[in-house]
């Protein structure tokens, strides 16, 4: 890789890292088109990491919330002597 070359990288790497924080959606469109046409260099490798690892993360959590609720409705049914709140839960 040439001078030149690198040069247009980091350009490339910075106008991606700048979009990311200024315009996401914007962003993500980029990102999805570079996928589809298999541009490697067009995609932003550090920010692609991050999300992916980020969204990894929402979906254990929102499973760890649910099964949590799951298990205090399961309490309260168990426990509770109202009848009124026993539809909702």
């Amino acid at each position: 890789m040439n001078y030149i070359d690198k040069t247009t990288q980091i350009y490339r790497t910075n106008e991606m890292t700048n979009l990311y924080e200024t315009d996401f959606v914007e962003w993500t469109v980029q990102q999805v088109q570079a996928l589809n046409n298999r541009n490697l260099k067009a995609l932003d490798w550090n920010n692609l990491k991050e999300e992916i690892e980020d969204l990894g993360k929402e979906q254990i959590h929102a499973v760890s919330s649910f099964i949590k609720r799951l298990i205090e409705y399961k309490l309260k049914l168990d426990y509770s002597s109202d009848i009124y709140p026993r539809n909702h839960w």
